[in-house]
């Protein structure tokens, strides 16, 4: 999980290309449901905001950085998520062998947030992995939870788990979550940062996902094998171009290569062995490609 930069402007100007209309709809639909004090619609205008979201998230899923295929395919593949639901908020229970958490996740709520039903800073591009299988209706917080319309102070004094990736008005992923390998782990090494992490890595699967654990292997296969042509001093014009891209937020699983620069960067030889067991473990995947458990770390 990455930030994306969020300029409003241009957002706000490419959901009116899909639909010049949607912000005027989009307020007349939150006048209604603010009357009504509960989600309840039979239609929905969200389809138009997906394209925006899409380009702004580089192409990828806001959680876990899985990249969308083509523009066709990803507005089935993926869901314009609402970051606090927009109906009833269901209570969330940690899966079996999770991190140890706080025991209060946050009530359930049976009207949810609706008033940001129609909010776009609500949104987020989110695959439906991410957004159906495992994050659902609900929304763990550390505080007390919003019942009625409220701003962003209170809703910040919510002390919400969850990261909302796009814009600065929450923290960095990347300064909560990094990555050894393709194994996501808290920054922090303890306290409320570490517990907010290891939440987000169970609560999304990001460490339980083969498909993850493939791509991030991948991309640190790709990029490695230029790092280590440069630092042997046989590298082509690519692979000084792989090297120079690796800031580059439309790579899929930048945080996960990132993290995987940094450690070459500290520790070249550990970093060659991560390298060496990412194409391992990708070389038993294309013997095996029904092999679980491929998860790449040190130690």
């Amino acid at each position: 999980m990455i930030r994306h930069a969020l300029n409003r402007k241009a957002l706000r100007a490419y959901i009116k290309k899909e639909d010049a209309n949607w912000f005027a709809k989009a307020a007349k639909r939150r006048k209604r449901l603010l009357a009504l004090g509960l989600f309840k619609e039979r239609s929905s205008i969200w389809s138009s905001a997906k394209p925006a979201f899409m380009l702004l998230q580089s192409n990828k899923c806001a959680f876990c950085e899985r990249p969308f295929t083509g523009p066709d395919e990803s507005r089935i593949e993926m869901d314009l998520e609402h970051f606090r639901p927009k109906g009833a908020v269901a209570a969330w229970t940690p899966p079996p062998g999770a991190n140890p958490y706080p025991a209060a996740l946050g009530d359930a709520s049976p009207k949810g947030y609706f008033w940001l039903a129609y909010d776009p800073a609500n949104y987020a591009a989110a695959c439906k992995i991410c957004n159906s299988d495992y994050k659902g209706a609900c929304f763990p917080i550390a505080g007390r939870r919003c019942d009625r319309p409220a701003g962003a102070v209170r809703l910040a004094a919510e002390q919400p788990y969850l990261v909302y990736p796009i814009g600065t008005a929450d923290d960095d992923p990347e300064a909560l979550i990094t990555f050894t390998g393709t194994i996501a782990r808290p920054v922090a090494p303890d306290g409320p940062r570490h517990a907010r992490a290891a939440l987000i890595i169970d609560f999304f699967g990001l460490n339980k996902r083969d498909q993850l654990h493939i791509q991030r292997a991948e991309t640190i296969e790709r990029f490695g094998k230029a790092l280590i042509a440069v630092a042997n001093g046989a590298a082509a014009p690519a692979d000084h171009t792989y090297v120079a891209e690796i800031r580059n937020p439309l790579i899929p699983h930048a945080a996960c290569l990132r993290a995987f620069k940094r450690l070459w960067d500290q520790d070249e030889p550990a970093a060659r062995r991560l390298f060496d067991a990412c194409r391992e473990m990708l070389a038993k995947r294309l013997v095996d490609p029904t092999a679980k458990g491929l998860g790449v770390g040190l130690g």
